[in-house]
């Protein structure tokens, strides 16, 4: 298992603060995209784009809503060699079975 330093290097970054701003699914969940924010004190947005979906398991926290316009992303933990991560914030814990995992930032 690898730990949310892995989001950063794969962005080229040092580690700050990491913010969920939406989640899109796409062909009934056969693709799962997460539009983020890196380091909300000078934001710059990414996407992680989840493909070849296999399953998708998801708990949302109590005491939800519609003011909860950010999860504030606590914890990523992916295992690259069986192509799952576990992605914990402040609203919801969603585990994610996939085939590729892209990474799309615009800076």
């Amino acid at each position: 298992m690898l730990n949310e330093h892995e989001v950063f290097r794969a962005l080229g970054v040092a580690p700050a603060g990491l913010l969920i701003t939406g989640i899109q699914t796409i062909l009934w969940g056969s693709e799962i995209r997460f539009v983020c924010l890196y380091d909300p004190d000078h934001p710059r947005t990414f996407r992680m784009i989840f493909k070849d979906t296999l399953s998708i398991l998801w708990e949302v926290f109590d005491r939800v809503d519609e003011r909860d316009t950010t999860a504030d992303v606590i914890g990523i933990l992916f295992d690259n060699e069986n192509r799952k991560c576990i992605i914990t914030t402040d609203v919801f814990e969603i585990s994610v079975s996939y085939g590729q995992l892209i990474f799309e930032k615009d800076w």
